[in-house]
């Protein structure tokens, strides 16, 4: 299986990838707050609260990249352990 990545943008500018543990260290010390755009494929971005409420992202601006594209939503099967709180 493959090892989750996660993105997140700030001033338009992305960042990562982080591993699922490094992720959830950023939310927990509020690098990656609730309206922080993130992916998990580096395509497709939708807010950190969009995550947490099962929304889907938006397809990549690209067509060449949909077929690349994969939707992956942190979990309780979490290879990174404890799931942090949902954003207020």
């Amino acid at each position: 299986m493959p090892v989750e990545q996660w993105y997140y943008r700030l001033d338009g500018k992305p960042h990562g990838p982080f591993t699922v543990a490094q992720f959830e260290k950023l939310i927990r010390g509020r690098a990656v707050e609730p309206d922080t755009e993130v992916s998990n494929d580096g395509l497709r971005w939708r807010t950190l609260r969009a995550v947490y409420a099962g929304e889907p992202a938006d397809p990549p601006d690209d067509p060449a990249d949909w077929m690349t594209a994969q939707t992956h939503f942190p979990d309780e099967n979490s290879q990174a352990g404890e799931k942090p709180d949902p954003p207020a």
